[in-house]
């Protein structure tokens, strides 16, 4: 049975919410990240979360060499590229290649000990705005610096996979929102009355599809849970334009005018092997970041 995980980038965005939805399945929870700083949105979350008894965060250093001595789990969740913002300029891309390259050895090398699962978090930023019909088969051609440092890491995975046979699963994502979502990312600008323009590349966000937090950590777990290996599996809405339809809302309200390009991306390798997928719809998710923006002002006020 298992009953314990490691989550690398633990008080990431989507980090945060693995360990709470695992915590409640009653996992032993080890979390790894950065030392949050002070009044910092991360040091709440572990505020929060670290009042449970069965939750353990360490501080992770730049090549996660400290996981030799990490205790044996049963999952690994890995978000190991840094955020969009951190790693657009070349310069910084340059320095950061050689430590993910290491840092994912690591993992795997940690994996294969324990005979762990890993479950690799990508992007379908790994796919250009000119590939149109997107599904498992299709390779990816990057056209930004993010997807490029996804895909490479994935075909890092592979390689080591193919030498040692290790269990793991590739999941790329869409944009996921809802409650602690960045603050550079376009949903929150919006709801917070911030300047939203298309030539801002900050806002060069994966844009492809949307899914909300709850529904895409639900997917993510279920995935850990599941025999298959090997395999490279994407988290979808199944809906075309809905990242698009999501600022279309947005604008009605906060009267502004954005927009992207619509996209098709097939989930079915997926949806085979969880049918009943969760779906939070647009209004209700949209309902629930804006109730987290509420607090996140008072919050910001008086940090």
């Amino acid at each position: 049975m298992m009953n314990k995980a490691t989550i690398i980038g633990g008080l990431d965005f989507i980090g945060y919410s693995i360990c709470t939805r695992l915590l409640e399945e009653g996992f032993t929870v080890y979390a790894l990240d950065l030392e949050p700083k002070e009044g910092s949105l991360e040091e709440e979350k572990l505020l929060r979360i670290g009042r449970n008894a069965n939750f353990h965060f360490s501080e992770r250093d730049s090549t996660l060499s400290s996981l030799k001595t990490y205790p044996a789990c049963d999952l690994l969740f890995y978000i190991g590229v840094a955020p969009f913002a951190e790693v657009r300029n070349r310069s910084v891309y340059d320095r950061y290649v050689d430590h993910m390259k290491t840092s994912l050895k690591e993992v795997c090398d940690y994996c294969n000990k324990h005979q762990t699962k890993l479950i690799l978090l990508s992007t379908l930023n790994v796919f250009n705005e000119k590939q149109e019909e997107i599904n498992e088969d299709v390779t990816p051609e990057p056209s930004t610096l993010l997807g490029t440092l996804h895909y490479q890491q994935e075909e890092q995975l592979r390689e080591i996979s193919n030498a040692s046979k290790l269990n793991y699963t590739i999941l790329r994502l869409p944009t996921v929102y809802g409650p602690w979502q960045p603050s550079h990312m376009v949903y929150h600008r919006f709801m917070m009355g911030g300047p939203i323009d298309s030539s801002d590349e900050q806002l060069d966000e994966e844009s492809k599809d949307l899914v909300y937090v709850d529904d895409a950590v639900e997917a993510i777990v279920n995935v850990s849970f599941l025999e298959d290996s090997e395999q490279v599996l994407h988290l979808t809405s199944g809906k075309k334009g809905e990242w698009q339809r999501g600022v279309e809302l947005l604008n009605e309200e906060f009267g502004k005018n954005f927009s992207r390009s619509s996209y098709s991306i097939s989930n079915t390798k997926l949806t085979k092997l969880i049918p009943s997928l969760s779906s939070t719809s647009l209004v209700e998710g949209l309902a629930k970041q804006k109730k987290y923006i509420e607090w996140f002002k008072q919050w910001k006020c008086h940090e």
